[in-house]
């Protein structure tokens, strides 16, 4: 059981800031191409100096969630959080986080919010957040690569990464046409070699027949899963029969399990973003739902600074499978970063990240250095 600390953690100064970040490289959405990555950066500060940092980050067409709405928010919710006592229960993960910030918060919201409340407690502990959150959490964790399958140099990149250390490799797919997807897969199979994992992410884009028709090219290669083939989720359970190919969830994460349901037959993994499902609190009940109906929770980032990602790869260390590959690989996408998180071997290496973080500030703004 946790020991309580003598005195109650208080919230003594709260700071609110935006960024824009360029791409790497043009990365295609369903509905748009996107050049940029815009969010903001929530910090904590306690009467004794110490501080953490949470980051929201709404993106364009992977939710309903605008960004003015999340901005406007934080302006509200913020203020109000000065003075405020950070109850110690909220490491559990287990209802504190909802209690102490009650209803009504967009998803990205809270996940900035509980971050850098969080990340407070580790601070005035003197541990990392995956220490709070765990006993026994994990030094370092695997990622994988990241394909939006129109890369010209994708065989090169591949081959490359492969030698890096990289194990796991995702490739986007449902935009191209089913000739080009399979083509794109094939290909990276032969450059990477048989032990490597494939994962290939459809965005929901493909209906029944085709998706069976995809699956069954598709076989030969021994892909990991696919994330999200269907355009119909109640036919995740045919294609799995169909082609034998294990599925993972992400869209359909909440209407698949509503209700306390079991995931549809031949779900492997769920892909859990906890910017997108509701907070760190949220995410950590989907990791125990998974491991309940015996599906992997993988932990993924949606293209968010280093500052956000550091806090998923911390989570992912204490509430994760150490040696699956978590999608945390989307840093490779930003041009510039406010925290440019190092990765060796296909691995983030948790344990030679300093105590202390370093903020860029992009577009040639000042670099600042502050305190985690």
């Amino acid at each position: 059981m946790r020991t309580p600390p003598a005195a109650a953690l208080r919230i003594d100064r709260v700071e609110l800031r935006a960024y824009t970040l360029p791409l790497a490289a043009p990365f295609r959405a369903p509905d748009r191409v996107h050049r940029e990555r815009r969010g903001m950066l929530v910090r904590l500060i306690d009467a004794a100096g110490r501080e953490a940092w949470g980051e929201s980050a709404p993106f364009p067409g992977l939710r309903a969630e605008p960004f003015e709405a999340a901005a406007a928010q934080l302006a509200d919710v913020l203020p109000e959080l000065r003075g405020r006592a950070l109850p110690a229960d909220l490491p559990d993960l287990a209802g504190g986080c909802a209690r102490w910030l009650g209803a009504g918060l967009l998803p990205s919201v809270r996940f900035g919010l509980e971050s850098a409340a969080l990340g407070l407690l580790a601070a005035a502990a003197g541990k990392p957040l995956r220490a709070l959150l765990a006993p026994e959490p994990a030094p370092r964790v695997p990622i994988n690569a990241l394909f939006d399958g129109f890369e010209p140099d994708l065989p090169a990149r591949a081959a490359a990464l492969r030698a890096a250390g990289f194990r796991a490799f995702k490739l986007k797919a449902g935009q191209r046409g089913a000739a080009a997807d399979i083509a794109a897969a094939t290909e990276l199979r032969g450059v990477l070699g048989a032990g490597p994992l494939i994962r290939i992410d459809a965005k929901c884009a493909w209906r029944l027949p085709e998706a069976v028709a995809i699956g069954r090219a598709l076989a030969p290669l021994g892909i990991d899963y696919i994330e999200e083939p269907l355009a119909d989720r109640r036919d995740l359970a045919p294609f799995h029969a169909a082609t034998g190919i294990a599925t993972a969830l992400d869209e359909n994460l909440a209407p698949c399990l509503a209700g306390g349901a079991a995931p549809p037959r031949g779900v492997r993994a769920f892909v859990i973003k906890p910017d997108l499902v509701g907070g760190l609190e949220a995410a950590a009940e989907l990791c125990r739902r998974a491991r309940a109906c015996g599906a992997t929770p993988v932990i993924s980032a949606t293209f968010m600074s280093g500052v956000g990602v550091r806090v998923l790869a911390e989570f992912a260390a204490a509430l994760a499978p150490p040696d699956v590959p978590m999608g945390l690989g989307t840093s490779a996408w930003l041009a510039e970063d406010l925290y440019p998180i190092p990765v060796a071997g296909g691995h983030i290496e948790l344990a030679s990240l300093p105590p202390e973080i370093r903020l860029a500030g992009a577009g040639g703004r000042p670099r600042l250095d502050l305190r985690r």
